[in-house]
């Protein structure tokens, strides 16, 4: 029995081929089906916009050339060998754990993958194409993670670059009740809107296209809604503005803030930049650009990344004892028909003994335990001795298999 994952990543594909060798849920099926009917006896697939990566239960014979043949004839794509990878058994675990962790990702300890390997799992375990191997090995990967990521506290080193920005302007403004403009709702716009919905910010939001922000407002009845010709009149009445367009002309201009009496803390997040250079001279103006929070941002990457690289040994230890459990031989079912036995033998026992001898109830609990006791030194005790000893694993189970046979006659 061997463990083995194959697929691609962002690592060696660009996002046109991954486009190709995406799995929809539909595809998840079809590419198991196909798989457990002949190359593996277990499956589960992993797909998200940065990888598509299969992990198998298999026999010896399956190799990284039937795992790229795989891929190429289920997508019709060929020329995979250079951009697949191919681990097996404690190299293939080892990724599963530096993967949940978000080692393997863009944005190194990024916890949303965690999310998508127990959604994978959830998926495959309800289609039935893992079982217990694969169960196994992910249940306690993804245990792992979670101890290491309570351990460490590596998701509290912030990367977003707007909660970075918003985390240093919290420390002279406190943002709860203050009121917030975003301009521009896109990724990085709906980003800084649920990070001021935390803060407690009284949100606005201006977008060039105002049926976009209408239908934000439905989601989000509390939001109000500054037109987009109107940002030069009204931004002069917020304490905090957000711009995170994709105009290709500046948003913000200095004269915006001609005779302004109050403080207000700009975050640019724009690339182009949407505010004018000339803002940041202007007194009362506190102004974050990204190429600040930017440096910020890849310093506390590189953080998380010592963070999780101080676990090395202790990941590189845990995929090997892992792999070790579940090549351990497996009497559990053995083990199921001893205490059965066991337990009929005890019972004929004692109903015995009751009818031809008086006891007392506390004379009946004793006996139960001395017969119990006599019984586990001549099988259960047996058992794992055998599956402690020094004999090789197939031999082992030849042994309980035999067992099995004849405790269950």
């Amino acid at each position: 029995m061997k463990f083995i994952v194959f697929g691609i990543n962002h690592n060696a594909c660009p996002i046109d081929i991954r486009e190709k060798l995406h799995f929809t849920e539909s595809k998840i099926i079809q590419a198991s089906d196909n798989l457990i009917s002949g190359l593996a006896s277990e499956v589960l697939i992993l797909s998200t916009c940065n990888r598509s990566e299969t992990y198998v239960i298999t026999d010896d014979n399956f190799d990284k050339p039937m795992a790229v043949r795989f891929y190429e004839d289920f997508f019709d794509y060929k020329g995979l060998n250079d951009k697949m990878y191919f681990l097996s058994d404690v190299q293939a675990i080892k990724h599963l754990i530096n993967l949940s962790l978000g080692r393997e990702s863009l944005i190194v300890g990024e916890d949303q993958i965690l999310g998508q390997v127990k959604d994978a799992l959830d998926l495959s375990q309800s289609l039935n194409f893992s079982k217990k191997h694969i169960n196994y090995i992910f249940r306690e990967a993804i245990s792992f993670v979670k101890k290491i990521k309570s351990e460490s506290n590596v998701s509290s080193t912030p990367i977003s670059t707007a909660y970075i920005g918003l985390k240093d302007i919290e420390k002279n403004l406190h943002i709860k009740d203050k009121k917030a403009l975003v301009i521009g709702i896109g990724k990085m716009g709906m980003l800084s809107i649920n990070y001021l919905i935390d803060f407690g910010a009284k949100i606005s939001i201006s977008n060039w296209n105002i049926e976009n922000s209408y239908k934000l407002k439905e989601k989000y009845p509390d939001i109000e809604i500054v037109k987009f010709d109107q940002i030069e009149d009204k931004i002069k009445d917020f304490d905090l503005i957000i711009s995170a367009t994709k105009s290709p002309h500046v948003i913000i201009k200095k004269d915006f803030f001609d005779n302004l009496d109050k403080k207000i803390y700009i975050l640019d997040l724009a690339l182009p930049r949407d505010v004018d250079k000339g803002v940041e001279d202007i007194e009362n103006i506190e102004l974050y650009n990204i190429d600040k929070l930017s440096k910020i941002s890849d310093e506390n990457i590189n953080k998380r990344r010592e963070i999780l690289n101080s676990y090395e040994d202790t990941i590189a230890t845990r995929a090997e004892e892992i792999y070790e459990e579940i090549n351990d031989v497996d009497i559990s079912k053995l083990l199921t028909l001893v205490n059965d036995k066991c337990k009929e033998v005890s019972d004929f026992t004692l109903s015995y003994i009751e009818r031809k001898i008086d006891v007392s109830v506390h004379q009946k609990i004793k006996l139960e335990k001395i017969i119990k006791s006599a019984l586990n030194k001549v099988s259960r005790n047996q058992i794992l001795k055998i599956k402690n000893s020094s004999l090789s694993k197939e031999y082992k189970d030849l042994v309980i298999k035999i067992l099995e046979e004849a405790y269950d006659g």
